[in-house]
């Protein structure tokens, strides 16, 4: 097997490092990039990982400069590790940045404007002839690592690709049709934990096929030959309980040599998709995929609701404007910010008004937040009624309301939990206004309705998950809620856990 001279690329500008990678080919030289770092500080958590022989690093930097690096690789080389040789690239000719640089044990010192394909591989040359011959073991990257840099765009040799991919036992041929799947989190506290999760399951459920499964900048991903994706997937999906919150991307007929980190820029379009379709787990890259930006905000109409003080209109009105959202396809990033533009709208209109609205300007980027973090449209309804319901409330609370208003409440709740439910679905049932509902949440139950109804839920979720055999999907569907994925977020956020590990926790317990 071919033995390389390892490289570590060091430099603050993405585009620079993309020049530095296409400048050469690197493995037909004899070179190996072993990865990329945007400062020394990232370059030094990554030296033991990938164990260059050569670092090439610029000099001005954030974090950690290229002279404090080379200096710290040289406190490395003499400590007794493995020696590291530099070479700076930098746009700064002053004499006292290449004196610091020599100082420190660079090899050479090459400006930027006089960089070029030649200079650069007759330097690398030169320092490589000055090395110590590598052993053949250790020319081959940790997995994740090899990966990374693959769909970094860091290789070009197809040989050297098919190649190392052999060496690490993957059954992979370059020449067919390869799929890439990458995993997605509803919810983002999760992300890493679940990938990693999933990556453990499906490398055992997956063993013998022609795939291979690793973890990328925070997500699982699968590589592998499209005559397996139906099976693939089917293990994808079937190991679901054991990572809830996923949700997965399929790029079929990936061509992994071929501009691969441009090409990754195509998984955006997932999360748009899981949007509008939570119950869903797989979604297929589709090209020229896209979302209209064409729906408005009535701000006339929302302005003279306030005005008039019906708070119910102006809910009715934006449940209504989201539902058109839906039938449209409208981009969810558009789709929030129109929801964010309603808060401004109204919070004028109060204003205009002369309703203090001092403490509810003071929460507007708590509000705004949680628009954000919606990761559904059934979740963004959900997040939209409370900010609502707080912002008509006004933080305010009113006397105490009747005990059979509070019970007529807590009676219907209980019986229809299970279905969907919003406030103005209890306000007509208990024959009051939106406004004053709001008022009532905010007097008696200290919280808003959506989180009084997701308890209610949570905790019906928490007997049938102590005493039934049911998936935690149909757990989630039982107590009301649309996807299992928002049913994990508010189960983490009100237990502190998640219902797997609940589930596994309450059967340790039993006798």
């Amino acid at each position: 097997m071919k033995t390389f001279t390892r490289v570590l690329i060091v430099d603050d500008e993405n585009i620079f490092r993309n020049i530095l990678r296409n400048m050469i080919p690197w493995e037909d030289k004899g070179f190996l990039v072993v990865g990329f770092a945007e400062n020394g500080r990232q370059a030094l958590s990554l030296l033991d990982a990938t164990a260059p022989q050569i670092v090439i690093t610029d000099v001005a930097m954030p974090v950690m400069n290229g002279v404090e690096l080379l200096a710290e690789i040289k406190k490395r080389n003499e400590s007794g590790h493995p020696p590291i040789e530099t070479i700076v690239i930098s746009g700064f000719d002053t004499f006292s940045y290449v004196r610091d640089a020599m100082k420190n044990g660079a090899f050479d010192y090459i400006l930027k404007s006089e960089l070029t394909a030649q200079t650069l591989l007759q330097r690398l040359e030169n320092l490589a002839a000055c090395l110590p011959q590598p052993k053949e073991s250790a020319s081959r990257l940790e997995l994740s690592l090899f990966f990374d840099n693959l769909l970094n765009g860091s290789y070009s040799n197809p040989a050297f690709v098919q190649q190392e991919l052999h060496s690490y036992g993957l059954a992979l041929e370059l020449e067919r049709p390869l799929f890439l799947i990458r995993s997605f989190c509803a919810d983002k506290s999760e992300e890493y934990l679940q990938a990693s999760d999933a990556r453990r399951a499906l490398l055992g459920a997956l063993r013998g096929l022609p795939v291979a499964v690793f973890l990328h900048q925070g997500a699982c991903m699968l590589l592998g030959d499209m005559a397996v994706l139906e099976p693939v997937l089917a293990q994808v999906t079937g190991q679901g309980e054991e990572y809830p919150a996923l949700y997965w991307g399929v790029f079929r007929d990936f061509p992994v040599l071929e501009s691969s980190r441009k090409l990754l820029g195509g998984f955006a379009q997932i999360p748009q998709q899981f949007f509008y379709a939570p119950t869903r787990k797989v979604f297929f890259v589709l090209p020229g995929l896209q979302y209209e930006n064409t729906a408005q905000i009535d701000t006339s109409y929302v302005i003279s609701a306030v005005a008039r003080g019906d708070s119910q209109a102006v809910v009715s009105y934006l449940g209504d404007f989201l539902a058109r959202c839906v039938t449209e396809r409208i981009s969810p990033y558009a789709v929030k910010k129109f929801c964010e533009q309603s808060i401004h709208t109204i919070l004028y209109a109060m204003e205009k008004a002369a309703q203090d609205t001092t403490g509810l300007n003071a929460r507007k980027i708590e509000f705004f937040r949680r628009i954000d973090l919606a990761a559904t449209i059934d979740e963004l309804c959900d997040v939209l009624d409370g900010v609502l319901e707080d912002v008509f409330a006004g933080g305010q609370a009113e006397g105490e309301p009747s005990r059979a208003l509070i019970a007529a409440i807590d009676q219907f709740v209980a019986e229809n939990y299970m279905r969907p439910l919003r406030l103005s679905d209890i306000a007509d049932h208990v024959h009051v206004s939106y406004h004053h509902l709001s008022r009532v949440m905010n007097a008696h139950y200290r919280e808003p309705f959506n989180d009084y109804l997701n308890r209610i839920r949570i905790q019906a979720a928490q007997s049938l998950i102590r005493t039934s055999s049911l998936s935690l999907g149909r757990i989630a569907e039982e107590v009301g809620f649309a996807n299992q994925s928002y049913f994990g977020k508010v189960f983490k956020k009100l237990v502190g856990t998640s219902p797997r590990l609940y589930r596994l926790q309450a059967a340790q317990k039993e006798p």
